[in-house]
């Protein structure tokens, strides 16, 4: 059974103009964008008069600080405020410490990701310990995505 929801009475962006229009989005996937929808039986409603409603997002500077400043910053912690601020996915910068530098910090990190309720990409650090003196693991990190 498909999952629906409509998306009521919204200021939708599009890319060179705004309308106020209803956005039935089926399973994941934008299906319909027109004014006066009518939502099939069980979808779900969403008012969203006065708001603007547009695709997320994407934040190619984050601090997550985890792992090792942990009281600053997680992973959970600074996904949910992404999501809060209408962004759909983050780049977790390779200020950590320890910094991401190698396989098992990024590995961390990647794991940790998984539970985010955004999507959370990782920036690994060029330098091992962000010093500037030696290469990290760059082949290895890349094969990881990083």
């Amino acid at each position: 059974m498909s999952q629906v929801h409509v998306i009521k009475s919204g200021i939708v962006v599009h890319a060179s103009t705004t309308q106020r229009a209803d956005v039935v989005v089926t399973d994941g996937v934008i299906t319909d964008i027109a004014t006066n929808v009518t939502a099939p039986t069980g979808a779900t409603i969403i008012d969203a008069e006065d708001c603007w409603v547009g695709p997320g997002f994407v934040d190619l500077h984050t601090h997550l600080r985890e792992p090792g400043r942990e009281e600053s910053e997680t992973i959970e912690s600074g996904s949910r405020a992404g999501a809060l601020g209408g962004y759909s996915a983050i780049l977790a910068m390779p200020n950590t410490e320890p910094a991401i530098d190698n396989v098992i910090a990024a590995t961390y990190v990647i794991q940790r990701a998984r539970d985010a309720c955004i999507e959370v990409a990782v920036a690994g650090a060029i330098t091992v310990e962000r010093r500037g003196e030696r290469l990290a693991q760059i082949a290895e990190l890349a094969m990881l995505g990083i």
